[in-house]
């Protein structure tokens, strides 16, 4: 319905902005887990039915931006085609053979296949894709996960401005402002190789302690395990190359880079389809289809707000800001929309920057360059800050909880406030490339200070079953009252030598009893799918990939058991699957159970004590435990004495 009486033009600016700030603001905090895209689009059907922008108008704005659109669909459907075929997991499982039994090697390996997928497919296939592959690969291994994990969100980010198709931001800002291949190889190729080269050296400076020694290349599986149908891999890997090349000859040529996107996915299916490998329905289950009302919606409510002037005021400010120099713009563009992402997600702030700079006629040809080229990197890295400034980073949390890393948006900060200013200033200051070192190493060396020893600590609701004396020496020593003990032991696949020692040092029985548990967890799958619904991934996994990843965690679970019995020999393996908490103390109580082992969280999370120290596992077992339990947590004497 249409305004029914006449309003002035400030009554109509006013009634623009506010619905432009409450759509951000709802596409920020998600009311009610309402889909970003039905926000988007519930905000650009108000401004239509009050008549802010006219149907005509906004019809007009979303035809201009078909490039957008198909380059989203072809570049989702060419990764789901290509992830059937196995691509993905071949590449990872060749990385590992290549980094021969070097945990360092294998960790810049894995850096370096996300550069090649990042800069073919779009960082979205490296953060959604990889992140899972990497994740069983690594767990197979017996290497520290969380920086190999770290490693796949951030390198997707950080090498997303290689190539124009690198990123849909790219596409985005290009749409509007089209570069010459050249150019923005010139503007963005070199920094892009510095930033990841100094992503790559933060990264082996904060991780260096995991990444010492080798890994048993016995764990691995055959590389014939990932092709499911060699004809088919094949002719994906020729597809591919052809689409790679044709990505670069469309790029210095102008042309469309989603009929490139398309043609790739228009000749790659009839090989599914010949080979059996998918199905229509297989690979319309991959496209996400919200993302498309997303981007619409977004396209339709900037549009309206550049008809009222404000986005023309912004980008009048930015030239203000920045001097009018190409230096100044660079600066001013990045930092600004570095900022930006993080609080609005990088697609809205994209959308923004293009319809503020194209608002901006006073301005030299130099400066806009430096604009556009600060907005594509900005835009492109800054969401490494935070977790809320890509959708890819999202999913990447959801995936990890799923397999029981919980990692909070504070652990993630952590993470991006040593790396992304690093980069960002390295970027933007000739004379910054050497102060950047410098400060991370510093940093680095502060962020590893927690000491990778382990002690231990009794908690319990009951402690009738336990006495405990002290020693001359300060060593805690637990007798048992009861002549036979049953202890359960909960493996995470990093703390069998942990639990291990705490049972040989402190535990002493005639007769015990051990049982070794290993949780497949499988709590977060519903949130999962609602999140990858949201952007750029579907709601629900192809039936060859469920029963993929079905596989890698049976295999990891016998293989972490195994693992188990190494150091325990004799105990009983109790695996179980579901919500790895509930099903821990719902096991002691079957199994009766005298004492629970387990570990507070890895040390690589960098929280040595305080409430964050425990996981919400530990935590919920600490609570709800029928018997004594021992919680294993790392020394942590430097952060002592604490404020009395």
């Amino acid at each position: 319905m249409l305004l029914l009486f006449h309003v002035s033009t400030f009554t109509k600016t006013l009634l623009t902005i506010l619905i432009a700030g409450l759509t951000l603001l709802g596409i920020m905090t998600r009311p009610f887990k309402w889909n970003e895209a039905f926000i988007a689009l519930t905000g650009a059907a108000l401004l239509l039915l009050l008549g802010l922008i006219a149907p005509g108008t906004a019809a007009i704005t979303l035809l201009h931006e078909w490039n957008t659109f198909f380059f989203f669909l072809g570049m989702m459907s060419l990764s789901a085609l290509a992830e059937s075929a196995g691509i993905f997991d071949w590449l990872a499982t060749q990385a590992a053979y290549m980094a021969k039994q070097s945990s360092a090697r294998l960790f810049l390996n894995i850096f370096l296949l996300g550069c090649l997928i990042s800069m073919i497919l779009s960082n979205d296939a490296t953060a959604l894709i990889l992140t899972p592959i990497v994740y069983t690969l690594v767990t197979r291994l017996r290497l520290s996960v969380l920086p190999f994990l770290f490693a796949c969100t951030f390198i997707a980010d950080t090498a997303s401005f290689l190539l124009p198709v690198s990123n849909p931001i790219n596409i985005i800002i290009t749409s509007k402002f089209p570069l010459p291949f050249f150019t923005f190889l010139r503007l963005l190729f070199l920094p892009g190789l510095l930033v990841i080269g100094m992503n790559i050296a933060v990264f082996f400076l904060l991780y260096r302690r995991h990444l010492r020694g080798q890994f048993d290349i016995k764990r691995l599986p055959p590389l014939q395990e990932a092709i499911k149908h060699r004809s088919f891999f094949r002719y994906t890997c020729a597809i591919l190359l052809i689409v790679a090349i044709a990505y670069i000859v469309a790029s210095a040529t102008q042309f469309p880079l989603s009929l490139i996107a398309l043609g790739g996915t228009l000749l790659l299916f009839p090989g599914a389809l010949f080979w059996k490998q998918s199905s229509i329905q297989e690979v319309r289950k991959q496209v996400s289809w919200s993302i498309f009302g997303f981007i619409a919606g977004m396209f339709i409510i900037v549009k309206a707000v550049e008809q009222t002037g404000l986005t023309a005021n912004f980008g009048q400010l930015l030239v203000h800001l920045s001097g009018g120099s190409s230096f100044g713009a660079v600066m001013i563009g990045t930092l600004g929309a570095a900022i930006g992402t993080n609080l609005i997600n990088n697609v809205p702030m994209a959308v923004v920057l293009t319809a503020a700079l194209g608002g901006v006629h006073s301005i030299s040809p130099s400066a806009q360059l430096g604009f556009v080229a600060a907005s594509i990197f900005g835009c492109d890295l800054g969401p490494n800050l935070t977790t809320v400034g890509s959708l890819a980073t999202v999913l990447w949390l959801l995936i990890l909880r799923r397999r029981n890393l919980d990692i909070s948006g504070l652990d993630y900060f952590k993470v991006g406030i040593l790396v992304t200013p690093l980069m960002l200033a390295g970027e933007l200051s000739p004379s910054g490339y050497c102060f950047p070192s410098c400060s991370c190493t510093l940093l680095a060396g502060c962020y590893n200070s927690i000491k990778t020893g382990w002690h231990h600590r009794v908690a319990s609701g009951d402690l009738a079953s336990l006495k405990v004396s002290w020693m001359n020496q300060g060593r805690t020593t637990i007798f048992l009252r009861r002549i036979y003990m049953r202890v359960l032991c909960c493996l995470d696949g990093t703390n069998a030598e942990q639990i291990s020692n705490a049972i040989s040092s402190f535990v002493s029985s005639t007769s015990l009893t051990l049982g070794l548990i290993y949780t497949i967890d499988t709590s977060p799958h519903g949130e999962i799918e609602r999140q990858r619904e949201r952007f750029l991934r579907p709601h629900e996994l192809s039936r060859s990939r469920r029963e993929q990843i079905q596989r890698a965690e049976q295999d990891t679970a016998k293989d972490i058991l195994e693992e188990g019995l190494r150091y325990l020999p004799g105990a009983e393996q109790l695996q179980r699957q579901g919500r790895a908490e509930r099903e821990i103390v719902n096991c002691a109580a079957e199994w009766q159970a005298d004492l629970i082992v387990i570990g507070s969280r890895s040390p690589s999370y960098g929280v040595a004590i305080g409430p964050r120290s425990v996981g919400h596992i530990a935590r919920f077992v600490l609570d709800h435990a029928p018997c004594p339990v021992l919680l294993l947590r790392p020394l942590a004497y430097e952060n002592f004495p604490i404020p009395r």
